[in-house]
């Protein structure tokens, strides 16, 4: 049997939630908004979603039709909630086959809300922050407003922005005493550049390889509130005031760092921190 008339593309827009089942119910219709009718006996249309562009189809979708009433032309579309991509925002589409042609009927956005998953909430020790929330609310006490629910508790990934940063000043500010960036001088040609130092990563990398001084802590806050009211920027004039703030803290974070030495262990098994480094350089450049 053959559809009744040639069908239009639809527009709607899903959402899905991990462990949530949720069904939404779409008429195919033709050009003048009349259901098209007559796909008895046609398999089940297809759904796909992909994150834009020509880009390939993804799988773990949680996404799937199935025919609600195939003579009438209604689908019900499920999001079962046991996608596996991340939470964003993908493009979907349906297609829908009928005597051996295949239509797009429906199309439109797929929306992946965050939950509650498998990460560990908790940061690895290259990526834990020299601060607290408390940091931030001793340079911002209104800052918590600001949250959104994109943002994980306590901006955690703006402090964790911050922790690269300041951990990055260090690795371009390291100069050995004959003031190159490495310790492994080639025998002919004079000390190497080999940059950044391996030991020095590597201490920095386990989470308490610098003496973490109050000082260190107001110039990583600073700078995780430069990142978080830069975030809130929009296109509009009315949100210019964040970029006003945006620029302010992180001038104060570099004004900190500029003029700092701090001190980091000697090896990744040292318990003191015996090494001094001067941020100077790297804060200003």
């Amino acid at each position: 049997m053959a559809i009744s008339s040639q069908p239009e593309t639809g527009r709607l827009d899903l959402s899905a939630s991990a462990g949530a089942y949720r069904t939404a119910e779409f008429q195919i219709v033709n050009a003048s908004g009349t259901a098209v009718t007559g796909w008895t006996g046609a398999d089940d249309p297809d759904i796909e979603v992909w994150p834009g562009d020509d880009r390939e189809s993804l799988t773990g979708t949680g996404l799937s039709a199935e025919w609600k009433s195939d003579s009438a032309g209604t689908v019900t579309i499920i999001a079962d909630g046991t996608h596996t991509i991340v939470p964003a925002s993908y493009h979907w589409r349906m297609m829908a086959t009928a005597d051996a042609r295949t239509y797009e009927v429906c199309r439109g956005v797929y929306v992946v809300a965050a939950a509650p998953g498998t990460v560990d909430p908790d940061p690895t020790d290259a990526e834990s922050p020299y601060t607290t929330i408390d940091d931030l609310l001793t340079l911002a006490p209104w800052v918590t407003t600001l949250q959104g629910s994109s943002d994980r508790t306590g901006f955690a990934e703006h402090q964790e922005a911050a922790r690269q940063w300041f951990d990055g000043l260090i690795l371009s500010s390291w100069r050995n005493a004959n003031g190159y960036f490495s310790e492994y001088p080639y025998p002919t040609r004079g000390p190497s550049v080999d940059y950044p130092p391996e030991w020095l990563r590597d201490v920095l990398a386990t989470g308490e390889g610098v003496q973490v001084t109050p000082k260190i802590k107001r110039a990583c806050a600073a700078y995780a509130l430069a990142s978080i009211c830069a975030a809130q920027l929009t296109m509009t004039e009315a949100d210019s005031g964040y970029r006003l703030k945006a620029r302010q803290y992180r001038s104060m974070a570099k004004n900190e760092a500029v003029s700092m030495t701090v001190f980091v262990k000697s090896s990744t098994t040292a318990t003191t921190y015996d090494i001094p480094v001067n941020l100077g350089t790297g804060a200003r450049n």
